[in-house]
């Protein structure tokens, strides 16, 4: 994995985290050493409160400008 997609996954992580998320979790082939050109990157969220999730259609678009 680049160090771009890294700081990608930790501006992401910060804006999740500052939307209310209690804790964000990355998984998948970023954790298992088997990313590559063709991969996305997965995350859990936990405890994003409910308004948040009422935006998340801005809050993707915020996201995939990341």
């Amino acid at each position: 994995m680049t160090a771009e997609i890294k700081a990608a996954i930790e501006r992401a992580t910060q804006v999740l985290k500052d939307c209310g998320a209690k804790e964000v979790y990355v998984f998948g082939s970023a954790c298992s050493g088997r990313f590559g050109p063709a991969s996305d990157v997965d995350l859990a969220v936990s405890g994003l409160p409910l308004p948040a999730l009422t935006l998340a259609p801005t809050n993707v678009k915020l996201l995939t400008k990341l």
